[in-house]
């Protein structure tokens, strides 16, 4: 289902840029529940990130092999294209 792909990397990625928001981390910082509420998202989108690829659970519709590389390698597009703004 790739509409369901973007929607994991969508929630990786929206969980890092979030717990990065100087105030909500503080927050991590100071209170450990608040800490452990941060870890416990980092954990649970990692694993909904991964699950495409280990495919833990009988699924009808598998993807073929092939496509676990392309899912992982548009993961990482975003990243490279922020890089590119500062190389020289």
């Amino acid at each position: 289902m790739p509409g369901l792909a973007s929607l994991r990397r969508l929630g990786a990625a929206g969980t890092l840029v979030a717990w990065h928001i100087p105030a909500i981390f503080m927050l991590g910082l100071q209170w450990p529940t608040w800490h452990w509420i941060e870890q416990a998202s980092f954990l649970a989108t990692g694993l909904l990130f991964w699950l495409p690829v280990f495919q833990p659970l009988p699924n009808r519709s598998k993807w073929p092999e092939s496509s676990m590389l392309l899912y992982l390698f548009l993961a990482t597009v975003p990243a490279h294209m922020d890089q590119s703004r500062f190389a020289i």
